[in-house]
């Protein structure tokens, strides 16, 4: 976590103060483009002058690092960095998310205004949240130019930021924030999205749920475990949880209950008679079984439809992952940690594009979009010798 254990460099001038943060350095070399002779980059022992320019351009050059690890502060207060009047994250060809605004980063506390931060997409980060340059070791190809959405416009954007690492997933970005394209089109504004961090989803920048099939996680040091032999089986979640008719178990318990549930009943009153054999059909094919929710005409889109103008709260999303799971212990879905681990990820993240999808003035996709598909992520998943 480069904001907590990175000792920054400090380089005092007469009247602008330096400071240099290379655990958040990204290499767009801003600094040594734009101020060369303050910036004396590959120079051994002391390489930034700030007395060889002017506080006021040295400041404005310390701004445009897209990292943040360039930061300053002046004599003349009036050269303070200043919240930005409109919260952006840019996509860099390629490359990382460039977030200007005034940031929260979940998990990652310091000290003062936090403005500017680059953060990982490629998936390959070894300082996660942060991007530290791989993915240009990786070879990462992402798209700085998506096409535009759709978008209603928003009242404030300048508020504060508040972006969530989920574990092993997502970038959860709450608060108003404008996506912008490479060259500053803008492409979609929002005030809650889930943005993709593993690199593989096919609705960059959102994530689609691509991390829980390709291994993608958070966690510092970890090593993906060895392929396993060719004759080892490892079955999917919707196997190890017990085929649908488990499933079906789980979700006919779990809306029996909703009608007495004070903070659910009002989201699932025009509840179809269907409802939860549906779900359990949704979420055995989410979960690798056979594709009965799509074969009888059932589909991404048609299950956002569902969640359309409900304006479903934080709370109430809250309480539907806390009840799903005190259900699934009642009808005795199994409670080994990877299979807990994969499937309380999936209620987390499936919840919160419900949220997402619910809120005031989300029209419709267009378009066709895959169904989800959701695995053991990061763990492997028991084998057939587990069984």
């Amino acid at each position: 976590m480069a904001d907590e254990t990175m000792q920054p460099e400090i380089a005092q001038g007469r009247e602008i103060e330096v400071t240099f943060d290379t655990g958040l350095c990204i290499h767009s070399r801003f600094c040594v483009l734009q101020a060369p002779d303050v910036f004396k980059a590959n120079t051994p022992g002391q390489w930034i002058f700030p007395d060889r320019m002017s506080a006021p351009a040295l400041a404005a050059v310390a701004r445009n690092c897209p990292s943040g690890a360039i930061t300053y502060r002046a004599g003349d207060k009036r050269l303070d960095e200043a919240d930005p009047p409109v919260n952006t994250i840019r996509l860099r060809q390629d490359g990382p998310y460039a977030v200007n605004a005034q940031i929260e980063i979940v998990g990652h506390e310091i000290e003062g205004a936090v403005r500017r931060r680059t953060l990982c997409r490629c998936g390959a980060s070894a300082n996660k949240p942060f991007c530290d340059g791989s993915h240009a070791r990786i070879g990462f190809q992402a798209t700085g130019e998506p096409e535009t959405q759709p978008y209603d416009s928003l009242d404030p954007r300048d508020d504060l930021l508040t972006i969530t690492p989920m574990k092993d997933g997502p970038l959860e970005v709450c608060g108003a924030a404008e996506l912008v394209s490479g060259t500053g089109r803008t492409f979609a504004k929002t005030r809650h999205a889930l943005l993709c961090r593993c690199g593989g989803s096919s609705a960059k920048p959102f994530c689609d749920g691509t991390h829980a099939l390709n291994g993608f996680t958070d966690r510092t040091g970890y090593q993906r475990p060895e392929p396993p032999a060719p004759n080892v089986v490892i079955p999917n979640l919707a196997e190890w949880a017990g085929g649908r008719a488990m499933l079906k178990a789980l979700t006919v318990a779990f809306y029996s209950k909703v009608p007495d549930d004070p903070l659910l009943a009002p989201v699932f009153a025009q509840m179809d008679r269907r409802h939860a054999e549906h779900v359990a059909d949704f979420l055995a094919e989410v979960f690798g079984g056979p594709p009965l929710y799509s074969s009888e005409g059932g589909s991404h889109i048609g299950m956002i439809v569902k969640h359309l103008g409900r304006e479903i709260t934080e709370a109430q999303r809250a309480r539907w992952v806390e009840l799903m799971i005190e259900t699934a212990d009642e009808v005795g879905l199994p409670d080994d940690r990877a299979f807990r681990d994969a499937f309380v990820a999936y209620l987390e993240w499936g919840s919160k594009l419900a949220v997402i999808n619910s809120a005031p003035g989300i029209e419709k996709p267009e378009g066709e979009w895959p169904m989800p598909k959701w695995g053991w992520g990061a763990c492997r998943g028991p084998t057939n010798a587990d069984a």
